[in-house]
């Protein structure tokens, strides 16, 4: 068959098999699909290295079966992401806790102390006792100078024995003197002797 006629002939199929080989290519790699690749036929060897990023993870991609046991650091966790909820119980030790992020509650400020409305002392001493007390003579009393004491003053004694059959009382007589009596309520006879303690309060202003 002469060359040139069949050349004439196939002219237009000539063209469309070149068109196809020299664009099939291009026109193959831009028409592939997501359709076109089987169901997990992409391995981890065809991605390469540092390709994956956030924006290619669905979220809630990532469980904790993901990540290497003791890989994460407190770098990695947000601060104030982490609630009690997130943490197992008795999963903490010390050595799990900065010990500058720990706060202690602030300890209440005792009270000052305030002497107004106490009493202090102002004089202390002895008075001899009243002697025997019967009933002809049920009630004795013996006096005491004690400069400094007012009337505004109270006065407390401490008599060497406490017998119940007698009453025991005590008060400012006078300014700068206190006296101290002794009263008593039986019928035999009884004997007040010895030294009587007494102390002088006075209120504090």
């Amino acid at each position: 068959m002469n060359p040139i006629a069949h050349l004439r002939h196939n002219l237009v199929a000539y063209l469309a098999l070149f068109v196809a080989l020299g664009t099939g290519t291009a026109y193959a790699a831009g028409q592939i699909t997501s359709k076109d690749i089987a169901r997990n036929a992409v391995k981890a060897k065809h991605i390469k290295d540092g390709q994956v990023r956030g924006a290619e993870l669905a979220a809630n991609a990532v469980t904790g079966a993901k990540v290497a046991d003791g890989s994460l650091a407190g770098a990695d966790v947000a601060e104030g992401s982490l609630g009690g909820a997130d943490v197992a119980d008795n999963s903490l030790t010390g050595a799990d806790v900065d010990e500058s992020s720990l706060q202690l509650p602030t300890p209440p400020t005792p009270p000052s102390f305030d002497p107004k409305g106490f009493a202090k002392v102002v004089a202390r001493g002895f008075i001899t006792g009243p002697g025997p007390l019967w009933s002809g003579n049920r009630c004795n009393a013996v006096s005491a100078e004690v400069p400094g004491v007012t009337f505004a003053d109270q006065v407390v004694i401490s008599p060497g024995s406490l017998t119940e059959e007698v009453v025991y009382t005590a008060a400012i007589t006078d300014l700068g003197q206190i006296a101290y009596q002794a009263c008593y309520t039986g019928s035999a006879e009884v004997n007040i002797g010895g030294d009587v303690r007494y102390m002088v309060l006075r209120m504090q202003e």
